[in-house]
């Protein structure tokens, strides 16, 4: 029956479309005749779109008639026409926005300069995207990537903001909001993000050979950009269990904008039955303020996590970043001071009701950086970066089956880096080269990493690269959940086996790309990688590494193909097409429980549609199709404390079927002069095959543990909003 319907609707919209009419423009600077980018355009009440950065805007499925056109930016005088639509051709019209102040500072205009770096396999996310998403439950920034090509939900629950890129680990990705990284982006194991989405500008994914200023991600770095607010608002919102307030507050130049969130009752549908309950709060901001010829920024951010029942966790977090500079040019210099915490405690109650395991991490991290940009001349441009950061960890862990066993580590150390990168642009080409010298904590010797990249220009319809990077990581995980090569690990005895002892881990990337233009607006992307890993942690007792007995000699590839055909606009549709074919094999963790990577896929097909219906109205779709991970062998589960009996026929089964997930969700928006609501229901899992009740296990130090497959049950998500 759900199906049935959710069919009927697309086929209503796609006839309902054929009535609607289509609005397109572009906004410019009266005075100075440049285009002017993130403008807000309303039609009547019943539509709302940005001009994007050459100050175009595009919107459809209007209802025919006479509307009232509004268009508004901070900085220019308001503009408003009337104007009569048509559903037999499309309206285009050309808005010139008067400056609100008669006499202007020279304004350089950036986007005639070459980029400071010519980044390769970079993946791009609106914020009107995100929230547009099906099966982002509750439009979660970092779930919405896990739709992106080349990325995939991380094994064991799909239900979490946990995602993996080309093969990796989610460990090895990076996570910065507004620069500054995070040391716990997602709530409850993955549950959700840290940074609410409203908050959230726009998402960049380098998945690959990425510019040198960024590094300690093996896989990949994503960066949050907050959102630029453009007129003073307040607003409430409800998502799946929690609530949230917020606002923004422009001021000229100046702004202000930040939500805080807490949940107010039991969030998962399907709890682990050792947790009872869990709860989440959070708060994040940014106040930008001119300071003279200067910028300043403060950032801040605050999660709190609480689970109870037999297993009992907690983890707080908190970052406060500042920043001073010149404005974003083809000449800039800034500078930034951040500190963040992370504490974490978890434990585990056995079945005689006493604490039988306990684990207590704290990570302190204090950063100084600075950038410099220099455009020498039209075509040439140059960046220089450095970091200087203190990491202080402590921890200990105890398990008590006999008598209490203490593993502490406490450990101060100081890292950094020294980054420096030229770009050279032409009319057929872009080349960019540079390097990075860096200095990673807990682990020996300073490494340096090169960086290479080159597009070219002249192709008409074809725009060919190709780009080679060296990145490297702090082979222990004390930034996201302590897990090595699938198994779960506390960093306390992996800090106290091999701090100071190991090489960072490193892993080399070649990437190839072709992006091509068809006719309609279609167009997309073809892509060739290969990552070469080294210095993996490596030890031979499946219980833990002891001290001196840890190396760092594990090794490993991967590999693959990537292709994506996508239409960014379009009156009927919008959306993209992607299929790929990889291969991740990485040794590392313990010798005797060797396994390729737990997250590899070896073909991987996604589909993401966007279909208007009527005005405001809009129903989007998401499937993704995958091949299973590979066999991983399931051995020594001899311990003394063996709480979960394995079946003998399911022990050393395949891991994880094919898996396969559509997801549909129905957003509705209602703009108005002064206030502004939405409503979304979002269908997860649809089709509900292959992805439950499929449970396999593992084995660690001689305890055997669950492993859940990824996957659903069909679960309508609703939230809703209103915007004053």
């Amino acid at each position: 029956m759900l199906r049935r319907s959710l069919i009927l609707v697309l086929l209503a919209g796609l006839w309902g479309q054929a009535h609607a009419a289509l609005l397109e423009g572009r906004v410019i600077d009266q005075e100075s005749k440049q285009p002017v980018g993130i403008a807000a355009v309303f039609v009547g009440t019943i539509a709302r779109t940005e001009t994007d950065a050459s100050g175009q805007f595009r919107l459809d499925g209007l209802p025919p008639g006479e509307q009232i056109l509004r268009v508004e930016h901070v900085g220019f005088e308001p503009w408003k026409r009337t104007i009569v639509l048509s559903d037999e051709r499309s309206l285009k019209i050309s808005v010139r926005l008067q400056a609100r102040i008669a006499t202007l500072e020279p304004v350089d205009v950036t986007s005639a300069r070459p980029d400071p770096s010519v980044p390769q396999s970079k993946r791009t996310l609106t914020g009107v995207t995100i929230r547009r998403s099906a099966g982002t439950v509750a439009t979660d920034p970092l779930r919405a990537i896990q739709s992106l090509p080349g990325v995939a939900a991380a094994a064991g629950d799909d239900f979490s903001d946990r995602y993996v890129v080309r093969g990796g680990e989610p460990e090895e990705n990076l996570v910065l909001f507004d620069g500054f990284p995070l040391l716990q982006p997602i709530h409850l194991e993955g549950f959700t993000s840290v940074v609410y989405d409203d908050l959230i500008g726009g998402i960049e994914l380098y998945p690959g050979a990425l510019p040198p200023r960024f590094g300690n991600a093996l896989s990949s770095v994503t960066l949050l950009s907050p959102a630029q607010p453009k007129r003073m608002r307040a607003y409430f919102r409800y998502d799946l269990g929690s609530v949230a307030l917020g606002g923004e507050i422009p001021r000229g130049e100046a702004s202000v904008l930040g939500a805080g969130r807490m949940s107010f009752y039991n969030l998962l549908l399907q709890r682990p039955p050792d947790v009872e309950d869990r709860s989440f709060q959070d708060f994040s901001a940014k106040a930008t303020r001119p300071v003279g010829a200067l910028v300043g920024s403060v950032t801040a951010v605050a999660s709190r996590d609480r689970e109870t029942g037999n297993l009992d966790r907690s983890a707080d977090s908190y970052l406060l970043g500042v920043r001073l500079g010149s404005k974003p040019g083809p000449r800039m210099a800034r500078v930034g001071l951040s500190l963040s915490e992370r504490d974490r405690s978890t434990s585990f109650r056995g079945p005689d009701d006493r604490v039988s395991e306990e684990t207590v991490a704290e990570l302190r991290r204090a950063l100084a950086s600075c950038e410099i940009v220099w455009g020498f001349s039209s075509s040439f441009q140059t960046r220089l970066d450095a970091e200087v950061s203190r990491d202080r960890f402590s921890g200990k862990s105890f398990i008590a089956v006999q008598d209490r066993v203490p593993d502490l580590a406490l450990a101060k150390d100081e890292g950094g880096f020294v980054s420096a990168e030229g770009t050279w642009s032409a009319r057929a080409f872009a080349v960019s080269a540079g390097g990075r010298l860096e200095r990673i904590p807990f682990t020996k010797g300073r490494k340096g990493s090169p960086y290479a990249s080159l597009r070219f220009r002249g192709l008409k319809r074809v725009t060919p690269g190709v780009g080679w990077r060296i990145v490297r990581q702090s082979p222990f995980p004390l930034y996201d959940n302590p897990v090595v090569a699938g198994l779960p690990l506390e960093p306390t005895s992996l800090l106290k086996a091999g701090k100071g002892e190991l090489p960072p881990s490193a892993a080399e990337h070649l990437s190839a790309s072709c992006e091509f233009e068809l006719l309609y607006g279609f167009g997309g992307a073809v892509e060739i990688y290969r990552k070469l890993y080294g210095s993996l942690a490596r030890w031979d007792d499946p219980a833990g590494p002891a001290p001196g007995q840890i190396h760092g000699d594990g090794k490993g590839k991967g590999e693959g193909i990537e292709m994506t055909l996508r239409r960014p606009a379009g009156r009927y549709a919008t959306g993209w097409v992607s299929y790929s074919i990889s291969r991740t094999r990485k040794k590392e963790g313990p010798s005797k429980a060797l396994r390729p990577s737990d997250h590899d896929r070896p073909r991987m097909g996604q589909l993401a549609l966007e279909v208007p219906i009527t005005s405001g109205t809009i129903i989007s779709a998401s499937y993704r199709i995958s091949s299973g991970r590979p066999y991983t062998p399931v051995v020594g589960c001899e311990g003394p404390y063996n709480l979960i009996k394995i079946p003998a026929d399911e022990a050393n089964g395949e891991r994880l079927p094919d898996y396969r997930r559509l997801d549909v969700k129905l957003e509705h928006r209602v703009y108005g002069d002064r206030r502004d609501a939405f409503f979304y229901l979002d269908v997860l899992n649809v089709l509900n095959r292959h992805n439950l009740d499929d449970v396999a296990y593992g084995c660690f130090g001689g305890r055997p543990y669950r492993i859940y497959s990824q996957g659903v049950r069909i679960t309508p998500v609703a939230g809703f909003g209103v915007y004053f």
